[in-house]
């Protein structure tokens, strides 16, 4: 297991804030990451790709880094095997050489596996894609219980960007899929067809997070993007509606006070919504 002490944050988070943090660590097996949460009795952030993560300034909890736990990829014929850690570009990769797909809409997400079916990443809108449309059984660490279970995916438990998982207090370790076949041909057209539609919608100019909300009011994110509301070197983007970007030396202070601002004007109206971003202190 790796450990670091007084580390510079920044580069753990694709907003890239201004952090320090007291101590990181990073096991390497699902047993060094069992061990350790016994040890640490609560008291730690958790942490993968880093895509909605928000650091404070000085983070005194300890970080449990996730992207060396598991790496590893497997297929039987019929069902893929991925760990936790794997970024989703390189699955995807993975499948594409055994002549399978259908997740290519998932390319451009800054994430791993883990955090992708924590998260039940997909796309919204008439598409209605995630996912666990693919899953048919998950394993996790219960950090409760310090037990790894397995279970088979109900998928009436899952939404858009909605899974059972972030009600738990848990760990996904791996999960099991099953793709369509689909020739190299086809996966590659898709791949380029969503980068080539995130290039043209999402504001990639800065560090960013991604999006602030996973619900919320389309016409108050609207009203920020064109105002471009703004604190310290944090701004909402003029391009792709409920992002913030680093302007520059942007800290977690400054992304609170935005994300406050919009919370306001959600209450003002009495829309419902859910903040996406994960805030370590």
């Amino acid at each position: 297991m790796r450990i670091e002490q007084n580390i510079d944050l920044r580069k753990y988070s694709t907003m890239h804030l201004q952090s320090e943090g007291n101590i990181m660590y990073s096991p390497e097996s699902v047993d060094e990451l069992v061990n350790l949460i016994n040890e640490l009795n609560g008291d730690y952030h958790l942490l993968s790709a880093g895509s909605n993560s928000i650091f404070a300034e000085h983070v005194v909890k300890p970080i449990i880094n996730l992207m060396n736990v598991d790496e590893s990829m497997s297929f039987d014929g019929e069902v893929f095997t991925c760990g936790c850690s794997v970024r989703i570009q390189k699955f995807i990769q993975f499948a594409k050489e055994k002549g399978y797909g259908g997740i290519e809409f998932l390319y451009s997400l800054p994430a791993s596996i883990g955090g992708i079916v924590y998260m039940n990443a997909g796309r919204g809108g008439d598409q209605r894609q995630s996912i666990s449309d693919y899953l048919t059984e998950i394993t996790y660490l219960n950090c409760d219980t310090n037990e790894v279970q397995t279970e088979g995916v109900d998928k009436s438990k899952f939404g858009h960007h909605i899974s059972p998982y972030q009600n738990m207090n848990c760990v996904i370790l791996s999960c099991k899929l099953i793709l369509k076949k689909q020739s190299l041909e086809e996966t590659n057209s898709l791949i380029k067809k969503r980068l080539d539609l995130c290039k043209k919608i999402q504001d990639t100019s800065k560090p960013n997070c991604g999006s602030v909300f996973s619900k919320g009011n389309k016409y108050i994110f609207k009203l920020f993007q064109l105002l471009g509301t703004k604190s310290g070197g944090a701004k909402f983007s003029k391009k792709t509606s409920d992002w913030i970007i680093n302007t520059g030396g942007a800290t977690a202070t400054d992304v609170k006070r935005l994300v406050a601002k919009m919370i306001r004007a959600h209450k003002f109206i009495g829309a419902d919504y859910k903040v996406e971003y994960k805030f370590f202190d």
